[in-house]
């Protein structure tokens, strides 16, 4: 009965009816569309529907594994309008679940047909719907590539900012293949979403740069897109552009002074999709030709194993271009004429064939890559020291998009200046970079100055006795000790402090302990 029923077949249905088919069953039904009903819904066939009705058929069953989830999502998301307005008379659930789409409204919504939303909508359809394919109603209503069905949404109150579904957002549902309008008014509306890490091409950005869509991806630079981001299936919006061999896009990226990780990345993916320009590009940028990849080893590895080939099923999804078809078609014509001039440029010599298989073999992608990975090491054997060879002139741009991830310094801090504040033999006597501990564990090395005979016997402030710092008697000495933790210099005893004509004048004043006596 369903196949009956999505081909249209009426005879074959009255035969099957007659027969004692039974279409008024409520239990779930397995089956690609799950019941008959949902099949000619999801068809088109209104004579067929209107024919099934008639015996009643069951409206509001909920396939055990159908495609939309029930006869309304069926009917809604192939836009056909009077099978809904038929559906709706007869009770149909506007907010039944299951399917492929989740909703009916959001079945709706990804057909672009405004009347068929607005009628779901009038009917108490739920607007913040969320689940199925594309995850809300607006990015449902984005991937349908209709603004007039996109501003209805908003107006009626539908959350631009909502996630989910198989593409994260709407931006990046938008990215892939909305007009450029639509991903005008998101970014008015939520430009938060610019850099939101969701669904399958985790950036907007990374999916426009896969689709090769210059226009999306300067919109969404000027909004402040991340071309730096890592994640997802593609990596990054330059390893994205560098597997399709979106040269245009990638030199945009590589005059914008990218991290090396991400051009390290993208050389070895371009060699593995067998894109050259690619490949030529990123050398130019400095890619390390010799960087390995977690996965597919070195860029000369990737070239030698099988080239990959980029099974992505949004490709195949993407409509057929008439255009196109009439310029190939024209070029057709054209080489059709030439040929009928009787002119064999091969012909000309006895060596053109020869010449003419060379010249097609040496322009294969493969050759063209090994040869540019050659050359690019034998740069790095005459110029060991250098694994970059850049070429690329940078643009002028902010510092959040010229610059790579902040690296930290391997210079270590100055030490602090208190070290001078004390005399000028603890100076020579520092030792710089050592902690107290270390310091303390060695022998003084500054020579002990006696004490004059009129001098205090206890110590002054910031001294030691020779007993209090090598375990002597209590004698005549003194000296100082420094202690150095972590740029902080410390002391059990306050230092001997300095007046304000000292400090003001630069010159220090030493202890009366610390004086040489006079000979």
């Amino acid at each position: 009965m369903q196949a009956a029923a999505w081909a249209g077949d009426v005879e074959t249905i009255h035969v099957l009816l007659e027969a004692g088919a039974d279409i008024t069953i409520s239990e779930p039904i397995s089956g690609t569309y799950g019941t008959a009903l949902e099949a000619a819904c999801a068809a088109g066939w209104l004579n067929v529907v209107q024919l099934l009705l008639k015996h009643n058929a069951a409206v509001n069953v909920r396939p055990a594994n159908g495609i939309f989830g029930g006869a309304l999502s069926a009917a809604a998301a192939g836009g056909h309008g009077k099978i809904v307005k038929l559906l709706l008379r007869h009770y149909a659930d506007v907010n039944a679940v299951g399917g492929l789409h989740g909703f009916p409204i959001l079945a709706a919504a990804q057909s672009g047909v405004l009347s068929v939303v607005q009628r779901l909508l009038d009917k108490g359809a739920n607007i913040s719907a969320s689940g199925g394919l594309y995850g809300s109603t607006v990015a449902a209503a984005v991937k349908g590539n209709n603004l007039d069905v996109f501003n209805e949404l908003i107006e009626r109150g539908a959350d631009v900012h909502a996630t989910g579904g198989k593409y994260g957002d709407a931006l990046q549902t938008a990215a892939m293949k909305a007009d450029i309008s639509i991903v005008t008014e998101i970014l008015d509306r939520a430009v938060e979403l610019v850099n939101h890490k969701a669904g399958k091409y985790y950036t907007a950005l990374i999916g426009a740069s896969y689709f090769n869509r210059l226009d999306v991806v300067t919109k969404l630079l000027d909004a402040g897109a991340d071309f730096r981001v890592q994640g997802g299936r593609y990596r990054s919006a330059i390893t994205a552009a560098s597997i399709r061999g979106n040269k245009t896009i990638l030199d945009r990226y590589l005059s914008m002074k990218p991290p090396d990780y991400l051009l390290d990345e993208a050389i070895v993916e371009a060699c593995a999709y067998r894109q050259s320009a690619c490949v030529d590009a990123l050398l130019k940028a400095g890619a390390n030709v010799n960087t390995r990849h977690p996965v597919r080893g070195s860029a000369s590895e990737a070239i030698d194993a099988p080239a990959e080939e980029d099974v992505n099923s949004d490709l195949e999804e993407m409509e057929f271009d008439p255009d196109e078809e009439t310029e190939e078609g024209e070029e057709e014509e054209e080489d059709n004429e030439w040929e009928g001039d009787n002119v064999s440029v091969s012909g000309q010599t006895d060596e053109g064939s020869v010449t003419d298989l060379q010249l097609e073999e040496d322009a294969s992608e493969e050759a063209k890559i090994r040869k540019l990975l050659r050359e690019a090491q034998d740069r790095c054997k005459r110029n060991p020291t250098v694994k970059r060879f850049r070429t690329v002139k940078y643009q002028n741009l902010p510092p959040s998009l010229s610059v790579g991830l902040p690296t930290r310094t391997s210079v270590p801090p100055l030490p602090s200046n208190a070290m001078n504040n004390i005399s000028k033999a603890g100076d020579a006597a520092d030792h710089y970079g050592m902690r107290h501990s270390e310091v303390s564990e060695k022998s003084w090395s500054l020579p002990l100055h006696p004490l004059r005979e009129d001098a205090e016997t206890e110590p002054q402030a910031g001294f030691f006795t020779q007993d209090s710092y090598g375990g002597a008697k209590e004698g005549p000495y003194s000296a100082p000790i420094f202690t150095r933790n972590d740029d902080v210099v410390s002391s059990p005893i306050s230092l001997h402090p300095r007046s304000t004509e000292e400090i003001s004048s630069g010159r220090q004043s030493l202890p009366a302990q610390r004086q040489h006596p006079t000979t």
